[in-house]
């Protein structure tokens, strides 16, 4: 053979070699990544099993392309935000009241058979000391004007004689993150300056636990009595203390880090918002607020937002953003998991 076809053939032979040399690596790469995948957290060594969990936190929470949102918003009675497994409901009729937040169709809010009155997601004027009980009507149960801004729900109150203000609610959906976010804005229409603070109730089933960054101190109980309460590495676990009479049971609390978060039957239901300091939450009140009905009845999920001086004419906003999911298998469902904390981490980042 020619010297320079001999050397093109023995070229030719190394890059055929380097070329299945290559296709050999990269197949042995997947069938180890594979293998690694299917290992379970219970039996890898702690070293493996925590570097598992991050990647798979990483993976499950950075989902790929958003979802798109599905039209109409307007579906006779309700106003709905529907994309990928989620579902938003919003009824107008009775008070603009957040009746649906489910994954998968699993509704983490409770209805009205578990309490005719007290259900799903509410919003009202805190400190609760300027209407005491039950809540001013206008804002929590009677019908607010409903209508349609591009891909935004806005609805409006009724002005409330009893406290001079408006209510304006607007639920966006956050394709990107997989979340809504929920505007409240409390409208002065009186004469004369008010002094208010922001406040979401979201009733979800009582045998959950609630939990969220350990603020400055607990405030105590008011009138009720205190749940069970559990801090672990700056955390506060709250649950329905079943070791006391059948009753209510209240937390009033600072927190930190803006968020607040229920779990129940796997199900992570997260509330992040605008972290305030002591001196700006409402006289008698909490940044976080847990109140139980009862056993096996519903529990409620308060942030608030600041206290402070709306003007004549003048208005004060504030924002909350839900997010919904379903807790991996790999991540303990219980009080005191480092792993829980850091999913919740990983999902409001």
């Amino acid at each position: 053979m020619e010297p320079i076809l001999l050397h093109q053939f023995s070229m030719l032979r190394i890059s055929l070699i380097r070329s299945a040399l290559t296709k050999t690596a990269l197949m042995m790469v997947v069938l180890i990544a594979i293998a690694i995948a299917n290992i379970s957290p219970a039996v890898a060594t702690p070293a493996i099993a925590t570097s598992l969990d991050n990647d798979r936190t990483v993976a499950l929470v950075a989902q790929q392309d958003p979802p798109e949102l599905v039209l109409p918003i307007e579906r006779g009675d309700s106003y709905v935000l529907e994309f990928g497994d989620l579902y938003f409901a919003v009824d107008p009729k009775i008070g603009a009241r957040i009746t649906t937040f489910a994954i998968d169709g699993e509704n983490i809010l409770t209805g009205p058979s578990v309490n005719p009155d007290n259900y799903g997601s509410t919003f009202w004027t805190s400190p609760q000391s300027d209407w005491h009980w039950p809540p001013i009507a206008a804002i929590d149960n009677q019908p607010y004007t409903a209508t349609v801004d591009g891909q935004t729900i806005v609805m409006t109150s009724a002005v409330s004689s009893e406290l001079g203000v408006s209510v304006t609610k607007k639920f966006s959906a956050d394709l990107a993150e997989r979340a809504i976010i929920l505007n409240y804005t409390i409208n002065n229409e009186s004469d004369k300056s008010v002094t208010y603070a922001p406040w979401e109730i979201s009733r979800v089933p009582a045998e959950g636990v609630v939990f969220y960054p350990t603020g400055e101190e607990i405030y105590g109980s008011g009138s009720f009595k205190l749940p069970a309460v559990t801090e672990h590495n700056d955390v506060t676990w709250v649950q329905y203390d079943d070791q006391t009479a059948p009753e209510g049971q209240k937390l009033y609390a600072d927190g930190s880090d803006g968020w607040l978060a229920s779990l129940t039957d796997r199900k992570l239901f997260i509330k992040s918002f605008p972290d305030i300091p002591p001196d700006r939450q409402a006289p008698g009140e909490g940044e976080i607020e847990i109140y139980f009905n009862g056993p096996d009845t519903y529990a409620e999920v308060e942030p608030q937002g600041p206290y402070s001086e709306i003007m004549p004419g003048a208005s004060l906003s504030w924002t909350v953003k839900w997010h919904l999911k379903k807790l991996p298998r790999w991540i303990p469902a219980k009080v005191g998991s480092q792993k829980l904390i850091r999913f919740v981490e990983r999902v409001l980042r």
